[in-house]
């Protein structure tokens, strides 16, 4: 739960989350379907310029600092407010080892 905080703000103050318990039709994933999930950054002469001479550094903390930046975490934990996702798949999307600090879940019936 920390670190939904530290990103970005995000707060999780009375949110429920829900976890499918599977069925027959999903094989038991809890997931009906899929959805992408996608980081956007609008790319700028002054981006393209550090692509170019290669100044990775450069480049994400200018991402980072873009108007039109919207990271893969925060585009993920809208899908979760939205209940079309888990907490659990926004982790393992991102590639984070912080599966122990999620919140409590709540079992839903159907997928």
């Amino acid at each position: 739960m920390i670190w939904l905080s530290a990103i970005a703000g995000y707060s999780s103050a009375g949110k429920v989350y829900y976890h499918g318990v599977g069925c027959p039709y999903c094989h038991n994933t809890g997931f009906k379907s899929q959805i992408g999930v996608f980081e956007f950054l609008e790319i700028t002469p002054y981006l393209s310029e550090m692509l170019r001479l290669k100044d990775t550094a450069e480049f994400s903390h200018a991402a980072k600092e873009s108007t039109y930046f919207r990271p893969l975490v925060l585009n993920g934990l809208d899908l979760v407010d939205q209940a079309t996702t888990t907490i659990s798949e926004v982790i393992r999307i991102m590639g984070e080892g912080m599966i122990d600090t999620m919140p409590p879940v709540e079992k839903k019936g159907d997928c």
